[in-house]
C-alpha cells in the first residue's frame, strides 16, 4: 500500500507506506488540522459561506463535479480507483488578496481539502482518520485571483473516505451589474402630427439620457454554480 509521506501545501506526492513511529508522527502532525469548525451568516457579505451546497444533498453535477464518488445520507463516499482519487470540486468567485477559511467534516483514510486558483498556489490540508473528525486550513488568495476552486479527494490505493459540510468562509466577491439601455416610452396610439427625424447630435443625447451607469448599489455577491 502507498501512501503519501508528508502533509504540506502543495501538490501530493507518491511515497512509501507509513509504519510505525511514521505512522504516529503523522497521526500528531495532522491532529492540529482538525477542529471544531464553526457556521457563517449568509447575510454577513464579510464572513459568508461561499460553498453552493456544502452538505451534497443536491444531485452530484449541479453544483459539484465528481468523479468515483457517490451521495449517501450525511454527505458523499468516494471511492478510489487506481490513479483516480475520488475528488469532488467546486468553483466559486472570490476577492484578490483575501484570505478564506475552509473545512469539511471527513472520515476514512488519507482525505485531502484544498482550493486552488488563478496565481494562488494550490493549498491543502489532509488527515488519515478512521474514524470522524474535521479538516481546517486557511487559503489566501493572489493579486489577481478572482476565483477558487474548492476540492475534497481521497488517495490511489486505498480505501473508500466520507465527507460532508464542506464550507470556504470569508468576504463575498461583489460584481458589477454593467449598463443597460431603458426602453423608450411607448408612442401614443394615434399621433397628431408626425414628428421630424432626430437629428444625429439629438438621437445621441437621447440614447445617453436612457443608459444608465452602474453605481456602487448596483454591485451584487455571485456564487459560480459550476464547478471549473
Amino acid at each position: 500500500m502507498r501512501a503519501p509521506t508528508q502533509h504540506h501545501h502543495g501538490t501530493p506526492l507518491r511515497g512509501t507506506p507509513l509504519r510505525g513511529a511514521a505512522a504516529a508522527t503523522l497521526a500528531l502532525a495532522t491532529a492540529a488540522a482538525l477542529t471544531l469548525g464553526g457556521s457563517a451568516s449568509a447575510d454577513d457579505p464579510a464572513n459568508a459561506q461561499l460553498l453552493i451546497d456544502s452538505s451534497f444533498a443536491g444531485p452530484l453535477g449541479l453544483n459539484w463535479q465528481c468523479t468515483n464518488v457517490a451521495r449517501d445520507g450525511a454527505g458523499i463516499t468516494g471511492h478510489p480507483v487506481g490513479d483516480d482519487y475520488a475528488r469532488c470540486s467546486q468553483t466559486v468567485a472570490v476577492l484578490e488578496h483575501t484570505t478564506y477559511k475552509l473545512e469539511a467534516a471527513i472520515s476514512g483514510p488519507y482525505v485531502f481539502l484544498g482550493a486552488v486558483g488563478g496565481d494562488t498556489p494550490d493549498t491543502y490540508t489532509w488527515a488519515n482518520y478512521p474514524s470522524s473528525g474535521r479538516l481546517s486550513t486557511t487559503v489566501t488568495t493572489g493579486p489577481t485571483t478572482t476565483r477558487l476552486t474548492v476540492y475534497v479527494h481521497g488517495w490511489y490505493g486505498q480505501e473508500a473516505y466520507h465527507a460532508s459540510s464542506v464550507t470556504l468562509t470569508g468576504p463575498r466577491a461583489p460584481v458589477p451589474c454593467g449598463s443597460f439601455t431603458m426602453p423608450p416610452p411607448p408612442s401614443p396610439s394615434r399621433p397628431a402630427t408626425t414628428p421630424p427625424p432626430p437629428s444625429p447630435s439629438s438621437a445621441a443625447a437621447a440614447a445617453n439620457a436612457n443608459t444608465v451607469t452602474p453605481t456602487a448599489s448596483c454591485l451584487t455577491p455571485y456564487p459560480l454554480e459550476r464547478a471549473g
